[in-house]
C-alpha cells in the first residue's frame, strides 16, 4: 500500500474541498466533464465553443450540451447553473463566446481560495 506524504495528503484534501463547492452549487451528481468545461472558461474567457471543445478533447455537440448546462438554461430548457454567459462574437456573428457570469466568478474565487488554503 502506498503511503502519502503530508504534502500529498494536503493537496488531495484541498482538491476534495474544492470539488465540494461544485457539488454544493451544481448538485451531487454533477458530471466531471461539466466541471472541466467550467474550469476551461475560468482559465481563459471569451473563446468560441469550438476552441473549448478542442481543449476538452470532445466533439462540438457534446461540448455544447455541457456549456448549455453551465449557462442560464440547460439542454432541457430548465434552469441552468448560471456560471457562464454566452455572447455573440462582435467580430464574427456566427461564433458564440463564453465568459464567466457573476456567479461563475464567485465560484472561481471559492475554488482558488480553497486550493490556496
Amino acid at each position: 500500500m502506498d503511503t502519502l506524504s503530508p504534502q500529498e495528503r494536503e493537496a488531495l484534501q484541498r482538491l476534495y474541498r474544492a470539488l465540494r463547492h461544485f457539488r454544493a452549487m451544481m448538485g451531487p451528481t454533477v458530471p466531471t466533464q461539466v466541471v472541466q468545461a467550467f474550469l476551461a472558461v475560468a482559465l481563459e474567457e471569451d473563446k468560441p465553443l469550438h476552441e473549448y471543445a478542442e481543449e476538452l478533447g470532445t466533439n462540438l455537440s457534446t461540448a455544447s450540451r455541457h456549456f448549455m448546462d453551465l449557462g442560464e438554461r440547460n439542454r432541457w430548457k430548465g434552469e441552468g447553473h448560471m456560471l457562464i454567459q454566452r455572447q455573440r462574437n462582435p467580430m464574427n456573428e456566427r461564433e458564440v463566446l463564453m465568459s464567466l457570469s457573476g456567479q461563475g466568478r464567485l465560484m472561481r474565487r471559492l475554488v482558488l481560495e480553497t486550493l490556496a488554503a
